[in-house]
Formats: C-alpha cells, sequence, structure tokens
C-alpha cells in the first residue's frame, strides 16, 4: 500500500480504532474483529467480511498507521487462548486523520454554503447552526 491513498473502508476502520482508544481513554485498544465489523457497519455504513477486514489491517500495518499484537494465553492443559489483537495508532496515523478530519470540514462548509439560504450560512460561520426536520420551523 505505499505510495496510494487511503481509500474509504480503511480509513474508516482507521476512525474506528481511534474512536475505541478515545472512548476508553487509553493509547491502545483491542476490539474483536466482530466488534470492529459491527462499528463499520453501524457508524460508516460499510458491510464487509472478516477476511476482507484482515486484508485491510494488514495494509494499514504495510503503510505504517497501525501496529498490531497478538495476544496469546496458555490454559491448564497447555493449550492456546487467542485474545482479541491489540491495536496501537502510529503517528503517521494520527497524521493521516487529521487530514481526512480537514478535508471533511471544508466539504461540510461547502455543503451548507451551496444549500443554504444567508442566515444558515452566517449561523454555520458562527458554529450555532442547528438542522431541523423538513417542514419544522425554528
Amino acid at each position: 500500500m505505499k505510495g496510494k491513498k487511503l481509500g474509504p473502508t480503511k480509513s474508516a476502520i482507521l476512525e474506528v480504532l481511534v474512536s475505541l482508544q478515545l472512548k476508553h481513554g487509553k493509547s491502545y485498544c483491542f476490539p474483536t474483529q466482530r466488534k470492529i465489523l459491527e462499528l463499520l457497519k453501524i457508524y460508516h455504513g460499510i458491510d464487509i467480511h472478516r477476511r476482507a477486514l484482515n486484508y485491510h489491517l494488514a495494509d494499514l500495518v504495510e503503510a505504517g498507521l497501525i501496529s498490531r499484537t497478538r495476544r496469546i494465553r496458555k490454559d491448564r492443559n497447555g493449550g492456546l487462548i487467542f485474545k482479541s489483537t491489540l491495536y496501537f495508532i502510529k503517528n503517521l496515523g494520527y497524521k493521516v486523520l487529521d487530514k481526512i478530519k480537514l478535508f471533511g470540514s471544508k466539504v461540510e462548509k461547502w455543503l451548507i454554503s451551496n444549500s443554504c439560504n444567508r442566515s444558515q450560512r452566517r449561523a454555520a460561520a458562527h458554529g450555532v447552526l442547528k438542522f431541523l426536520p423538513d417542514g419544522m420551523s425554528p
């Protein structure tokens, strides 16, 4: 993935991992793959299979945006118990997310400026714009 742009699915996976870190106030997170897939579907509308998730995670590791550590321990009989993987976001990953966030805010401002009237644009510029369902007045 070196030299390639980060696609929407990979950026959404990165956002999910960072959100989990922030939610728990840690510099790492250890969600199960099932949880990552669930959060991708709920918050980003992305429905992919587990294998595709693993390919995307491998690409993020190769690009130097995240690092992963498998968590394995032994049970009483000497067998292995596989626990969820530990994820760390690297500095480059945070920089990429900042660029995505900056681009998103520019798109949002453009959309507001093209679809709102003058008073709504002023309210958006001051950060007090409230969107109401159609047919409702403030």
